[in-house]
């Protein structure tokens, strides 16, 4: 089976500490929409795909975080000479979330 990391899709969740502030729930699932909807519009700019492909998801942990048994670890994925987009961002009163999609044009 041949793998190469063509598209790569960054999602990183920042902890704010003594975040005091709330935010209105309903500007957040608005936010969250916004970000959903880029995603799948992305679609148009990333490389067509014609074989089939499969989707690893990497989650990135504190040294400290405890994981689940069947979690294994693997190197960042990384894509050379990639294109990158950065989607929206958004937050809630305790975290940040910003998404970039890298991809391989020339694949």
């Amino acid at each position: 089976m041949y793998n190469k990391i063509i598209i790569r899709v960054v999602r990183a969740v920042l902890c704010r500490e003594n975040a005091y502030r709330r935010k209105d729930e309903k500007k957040i699932r608005q936010e969250m929409s916004d970000v959903l909807r880029q995603i799948s519009a992305s679609v148009s700019f990333l490389p067509l795909l014609e074989e089939p492909v499969s989707f690893d998801v990497l989650i990135y942990t504190g040294k400290d975080t405890q994981a689940p048994e069947d979690w294994t670890e693997s190197g960042a994925c990384l894509i050379e000479n990639s294109e990158t987009v950065q989607l929206r961002s958004f937050s809630t009163a305790v975290h940040g979330v910003n998404t970039n999609v890298q991809y391989k044009a020339d694949f």
